[in-house]
């Protein structure tokens, strides 16, 4: 992209020096071209991306870009960036990727025996301030195994790590206690990632005040045997803030609760916000073990792999 400037002497080009606006131009033109050299090739030929990158083309080899164009070339540039985004997403999403050829070891094998012990140190504590719910002391479940347990979590909400290991096992963790390392057992994986199901604002809304109401209980639980007077004064600040924020939701719902049909959801959104194995080509894989655990993946927009 060259701009177009005149002096007594005529039409210049731009050599050496760029206005503030021009700079940011040139940027964005950089940014754009390099998201289309990063798509994969079975995306970046697809029918559907050829106008964008077409569009792209255009601006990039426009050497006579006047300053009133400024403004207009920026807003296709943005816009051109997020149709190649939304059409690589809607590829992603209708299934029609090739497989992985891939499989996905651990990173830091030698961290695996201390993760799982931390692990177990944190249930054991829980456990010993009479926690004993997979909310209260983390959990790691395999759909094949435990399939309610598995649906009880992800219907209420949050979010939890997966991972899809070599013999197509879909395990789910608490990422506030654990790590993929020991979702998966340190196994080889064909995919992992994070997921959380689809919920709308206000069901949102009911299902943390729902936990809000339960971890009021465990601290009022704790108030009652607490070991010193300072882990009193801690359990009852926190109980307090709590009980303040559940009203504040409470007042917000007012009255509201999901109905029935989408408590019953099955859209879950999903990624490759994994560490450990850092998973980049496995949608097909991710996709299949999720479909046949029931639900409808989508990939979360918003992740920063996918």
């Amino acid at each position: 992209m060259r701009f177009h400037r005149f002096t007594v002497l005529g039409k210049f080009t731009n050599w050496g020096w760029y206005s503030p606006q021009e700079q940011e131009l040139l940027d964005l033109e950089v940014a754009v071209g390099t998201a289309i050299t990063e798509l994969e090739d079975f995306i970046r030929t697809s029918e559907s991306l050829s106008v964008p990158i077409l569009r792209y083309r255009i601006i990039q080899t426009n050497t006579d870009v006047r300053q009133e164009e400024y403004a207009k070339t920026k807003l296709d540039l943005e816009q051109i960036e997020q149709d190649i985004k939304k059409q690589r997403r809607k590829i992603l999403n209708s299934g029609a990727v090739p497989d992985s050829q891939t499989i996905f070891k651990n990173h830091h094998p030698e961290a695996l025996i201390g993760e799982i012990q931390s692990f177990l140190s944190y249930q054991l504590a829980q456990q010993a301030m009479g926690n004993n719910t997979w909310r209260q002391m983390g959990f790691r479940v395999k759909y094949q195994q435990d399939p309610e347990l598995f649906k009880e979590i992800m219907e209420s909400g949050i979010r939890v790590l997966y991972i899809v290991s070599v013999d197509n096992r879909l395990t789910i963790g608490d990422p506030r206690s654990t790590k993929h390392s020991v979702v998966a057992a340190g196994v080889d994986c064909k995919a992992a990632g994070a997921a959380q199901l689809k919920l709308s604002p206000k069901t949102d809304t009911y299902l943390t005040l729902k936990q809000y109401e339960e971890e009021i209980l465990v601290l009022e639980k704790k108030m009652e045997s607490p070991k010193s007077k300072d882990d009193y004064l801690t359990f009852k600040e926190n109980r307090d803030y709590k009980i303040t924020m559940a009203k504040e939701l409470e007042t917000g719902l007012n009255g509201w609760q999901p109905p029935a049909d989408e408590q019953r959801t099955r859209k879950v959104m999903i990624d490759f916000d994994s560490g450990h194995y850092a998973p980049h080509s496995a949608w097909k894989e991710a996709m299949a073990a999720w479909i046949q655990a029931g639900y409808e993946p989508r990939w979360a927009k918003d992740s920063r792999r996918v």
